[in-house]
């Protein structure tokens, strides 16, 4: 694959004219577009009853995960992300502003349709790292065939998902009015809970208002156990919604409202693609459904711009028994690189300083591109993180193969964006032998 050393070069253009101060005149135009758009705030609606995120132009719509166990990726990136970047940017949704849940899942589950490594907050290190690319840079096709093994193998796609690398995350223990309260804001969360196992009633009409109309007959939690069997998004809520637990036509205070659950996966009681959570299911602690009784939030960068990259390309039969780091180091021995702590370590394949790590991919024993036989994958990862003024006089690659099968290092160069330099490892390509490589590139 050629390598594409244009599309490392920082984009000038609207990114380096954004932050200059706009007129007055701009400024007015601006908040008439901003009204027209629809964008979610407090201030849009004052009845905060009822709250529904998944209606704004910015939510991607309903997308069926299919036949592997890749919902954590949809609700943390393709629901959660997509909604809170297009929210920031005041830009609807369309597959070239959704994210892909494709993207991350192929890298860490084993090579296996339901991964037994895998929890949701993986999903969050992942992105933290790697970003995101969007779906018309990485479809999501895992419905048919074996699509669940095929990585990403086009280094101008990591590249990209680069700059949509978030910020943090943050775990919110369960509280009725904080939840509400953010989500009345116009952001949605994630959360864990058991579908599978509950109990659901149908709504009824709730005489007392009209609020609740358009769900009427609709599927609702009403009881279940405690689970982490699935991970949703949640999107809104709507304190009308009534299910009437004894039969008896008379409302009673446990079973007035309900979550609204945007789902990946289609069974007899999702509705449109939404499932209904009954808030007596959350706040009797017995009961509950959510998982370990938290919500988790998504923390955005304002804007990020990489400074520091690194392009690699390798070819391997066997890609789960290869472990990489990247690192910084005094000099250019093997022995500096292994007691370095100044290490880059991508979705948590290579090593810990000094002795070798466990790898979230062990076993999944197939070309990069999800195939048999020796292929090509390249990639673009951040060393950005690393990147601050330490003492050292090197970049390393350091790769360990644990394998007997053949394989390339093919190309290994360090991108400075700052500076508009590229750093190239000349001795290439050579050999994957048994065992330990390190190369060294001078800062």
């Amino acid at each position: 694959m050629p390598d594409d050393e244009i599309s490392f070069k920082r984009s000038t253009g609207l990114a380096s004219t954004d932050r200059k101060r706009k007129p007055l005149t701009g400024i007015l135009l601006l908040l008439v577009i901003y009204c027209f758009q629809g964008v979610e705030s407090v201030a849009q609606n004052s009845d905060s009853s009822v709250v529904d995120n998944s209606k704004s132009n910015y939510f991607p719509p309903f997308k069926n995960q299919g036949k592997v166990a890749s919902c954590d990726w949809f609700a943390c990136v393709y629901y959660q992300m997509t909604y809170l970047k297009n929210r920031q940017l005041q830009r609807p949704y369309s597959e070239s502003t959704a994210f892909s849940p494709k993207f991350g899942f192929t890298m860490v589950n084993n090579g296996k349709i339901f991964p037994d490594n895998l929890w949701f907050t993986d999903v969050y290190a992942f992105i933290k790292k790697h970003g995101s690319p969007y779906l018309n840079n990485f479809k999501y096709d895992l419905n048919e065939g074996e699509h669940f093994k095929e990585w990403c193998v086009d280094s101008t796609v990591w590249r990209k998902a680069i700059s949509n690398r978030i910020k943090d995350c943050e775990a919110i223990p369960f509280d009725m009015k904080k939840i509400k309260h953010l989500l009345y804001d116009g952001e949605v969360l994630v959360t864990q809970f058991n579908p599978f196992n509950a109990n659901y009633l149908q709504s009824k009409n709730n005489p007392n208002t009209s609020k609740d109309d358009a769900s009427i007959n609709e599927y609702v939690i009403s009881s279940g156990v405690n689970g982490s069997d699935h991970t949703v998004c949640v999107v809104g809520y709507n304190d009308h919604i009534w299910i009437d637990r004894n039969n008896n036509n008379v409302i009673e205070s446990d079973e007035l409202g309900a979550f609204k659950i945007a789902e990946s996966y289609l069974d007899e009681h999702v509705n449109n693609g939404f499932r209904w959570l009954s808030y007596g299911c959350v706040t009797n602690r017995e009961t509950t459904l959510l998982f370990e009784n938290k919500l988790w939030r998504m923390i955005l960068y304002e804007r990020y711009s990489p400074k520091i990259l690194v392009q690699i390309t390798l070819s391997h039969e066997e890609r789960g028994n290869l472990k990489f780091q990247f690192g910084n180091s005094e000099t250019n021995t093997i022995e500096s690189a292994k007691s370095s702590n100044i290490i880059f370590d991508p979705v948590a394949t290579g090593f810990t300083p000094g002795a070798s790590g466990k790898s979230l991919i062990a076993g999944a024993n197939y070309s990069f591109d999800g195939t048999i036989g020796e292929h090509d994958g390249s990639f673009t990862f951040d060393l950005t993180d690393i990147d601050n003024d330490y003492n050292t006089r090197y970049w390393f690659f350091r790769l360990e193969n644990t394998s007997n099968k053949s394989g390339k290092i093919k190309s290994y160069k360090i991108i400075d964006l700052d500076n508009n330099e590229i750093k190239t490892y000349e001795k290439l390509p050579i050999d994957l032998k048994t065992g330990e490589t390190v190369l060294f590139i001078k800062k």
